[in-house]
């Protein structure tokens, strides 16, 4: 039977016939419309890159040869603080939906789907949401590929090799979870979903020989392991078919309901039919203005001039004729002496405008654009200019992070819904995971699951509000809403049961170490008052044997059979280990702090 949870097929296995193979010719047309129709989002992805990365291209020709380039880092700071900003806490997966369900299981199911998450991150050596939410801020797209690891266990021991690793891998996760770049991935919708999906990689013999074996195109067979060649991958809702230049390597049906790569969409809107319009990612409005260009170019202007008239020394130098001998200037000496002939003057040339105020004017003008277009400062913890008060900075800071609204939004939708294809693939499977801590099997999943994924765009000292607001409407003979629902809507916690019984447990054990402790501190006063007793029998004027001595020289008043029981545990914090009728001080020493 074919491999089922895979997104790069590995060995195929046996009862696949021809006639359910995809058409080659009719894929290889297909991807290349896909690519075609893709070709002006593709080279905006590019611009958006310049910025990100700064590698502007707009310096090229003659007159930039000489020129003092800078490239302005407002785009990449506001890039770059909006993945700060949502990646300062992480995702928080609950279960909104999930049909034949229960609480004990949905709780269950939720703990398993945020190991699952964790163990993917720690797999590849980076947090999951790190690259799909800076994918999402420079693209306004999410390709999340979805591989099972048993499938690479599978492949490997078909392919004879690298059979350790995999099964290691198989004990780290039960999925592997790789953010795809989108300017390498194309996709088509319907209705009903994705529906085609295809994506060119750069990649080398060597690594293509490790993932496929023997399926490799005989033509490969001479090549180097470091030569390069780029793997083409193609999916519909039946079939997955890749191929090199060199030939076709997979071409089977992957026997899923679904294409196993995620596609979302995080900025932009679907009322536009092209693609490079339908995508308006984050620093969309900077690059289409123009200003960011306009920045690096009165930068460049700036600083040349800075350094051809500002930083080195100008002089203006007459001459009393032409045929007067050349200047002889020597600055080794301190001062510095100058030679010169009669009538022949030498003097620093001081220049006091070195920029025409309207360009500074402008530069003014493109950088507040450029806040304008993308994120206010203040929301990246910038100060607020003048005196403001703690209220007023709070507010900027949150109302600066509205921008990001949409992709904290769809971006949850994206990782919950790749969630949700992992326990489908397992569903199908039928299969049973333990690793990494996680016990779920295909019979613990429901037909049917959704996932909602929470990112919350918040900063640490956020939570202490969070917390209080949470109290508030909890608080009370009438709260407004349940302890679950602030968890899960306020303070982003999840598995409500689990935290209840985390709670509970802490209680008990703080009771019974009250409870221990009490004891011992009256243990330890018994023991003094004996130890006192037995010192005044020995003194003058002691208590003739059997008689009790007076209340004032014991612990208080007497206590019957069992009342000291009752007392016991029900005493405030503070007052835990004094029994009544002795102070702090009649406790033994080191047995109080």
């Amino acid at each position: 039977m074919p491999t089922k949870t895979i997104s790069t097929p590995k060995t195929p296995t046996k009862g696949i016939s021809k006639d359910k193979a995809a058409d080659s010719a009719i894929v290889k047309d297909h991807a290349a419309q896909m690519v075609s129709d893709d070709s002006a989002r593709n080279e905006m992805f590019t611009l958006i890159d310049e910025m990100y990365l700064m590698t502007w291209s707009g310096n090229a020709g003659k007159k930039w040869k000489k020129a003092e380039i800078k490239v302005s880092p407002d785009a990449r700071n506001a890039a770059l603080g909006a993945l700060r900003l949502m990646v300062a806490t992480d995702p928080i997966f609950n279960i909104v939906n999930a049909k034949d369900s229960n609480q004990g299981k949905t709780d269950k199911l939720e703990t398993a789907i945020n190991l699952m998450y964790e163990a993917a991150g720690r797999a590849i050596g980076n947090p999951i949401h790190y690259d799909a939410l800076l994918s999402a801020i420079l693209y306004a797209e999410m390709h999340i590929a979805i591989t099972s690891t048993a499938s690479l266990v599978e492949a490997a021991k078909g392919n004879k090799s690298g059979i350790a690793r995999a099964e290691r891998m198989e004990m780290i996760t039960p999925f592997l979870m790789d953010v795809w770049n989108p300017k390498d991935g194309h996709a088509e919708f319907d209705h009903l979903g994705m529906t085609a999906y295809y994506r060119e990689a750069d990649t080398t013999i060597g690594k293509l020989r490790s993932t496929f074996g023997a399926l490799m195109p005989e033509s490969t067979a001479g090549k180097k392991v470091t030569d390069p060649v780029t793997l083409k991958t193609y999916y519909d809702v039946e079939n997955t078919v890749q191929w090199i230049d060199e030939g076709e390597i997979v071409n089977q049906p992957h026997l899923l309901p679904f294409i196993p790569v995620m596609v979302q969409y995080t900025e932009g809107s679907k009322l536009w039919i092209k693609h490079e319009e339908a995508r308006q990612p984050l620093l969309y409005t900077l690059m289409k203005s123009g200003m960011w260009t306009m920045q690096n170019l009165v930068y460049s202007v700036m600083f040349t001039l800075i350094r051809d008239m500002g930083v080195t020394p100008l002089y203006a130098h007459t001459s009393p004729g032409p045929a007067s001998s050349p200047l002889n200037i020597n600055f080794d000496e301190y001062p510095g002496v100058v030679e010169l002939v009669q009538n022949e003057t030498f003097m620093p040339l001081v220049n006091k405008g070195l920029i025409d105020p309207a360009v500074q004017q402008g530069l003014q003008i493109a950088t507040q654009k450029g806040y304008e277009s993308t994120i206010q400062p203040q929301a990246l913890g910038a100060p607020v200019e003048g005196d403001s008060t703690y209220s007023e900075l709070a507010l900027l800071s949150q109302s600066g992070r509205l921008p990001l609204i949409s992709t904290q939004r769809r971006g949850g939708w994206g990782l919950g819904q790749a969630m949700e294809m992992c326990l489908a693939m397992m569903k199908a499977d039928g299969t049973s995971v333990k690793a990494a801590s996680i016990d779920l099997s295909a019979s613990d999943i429901p037909d049917y699951v959704q996932i909602d994924c929470k990112l919350d765009v918040k900063l640490p000292q956020d939570k202490l509000q969070q917390a209080n607001i949470a109290q508030l409407i909890t608080s009370g003979d009438n709260p407004l809403v349940s302890n679950e629902w602030a968890r899960k809507e306020v303070l982003n916690v999840g598995q409500s049961g689990d935290m209840d019984r985390q709670i509970w447990t802490e209680t008990a054990a703080n009771m019974m170490f009250q409870t221990f402790m009490q004891q011992q501190i009256q243990q330890a006063q018994m023991a003094q008052q004996q130890a006192q007793q037995g010192a005044m029998a020995g003194q003058p004027g002691q208590m003739p044997p059997g008689q009790q001595p007076p209340e004032a020289m014991g612990a208080g008043p007497q206590m019957s059979p069992g009342q000291g029981e009752q007392i016991q545990g029900g005493l405030p914090p503070q007052q835990a280990g004094m029994m009544p009728g002795v102070g702090q001080a009649a406790a033994p020493e080191g047995m109080v702090q």
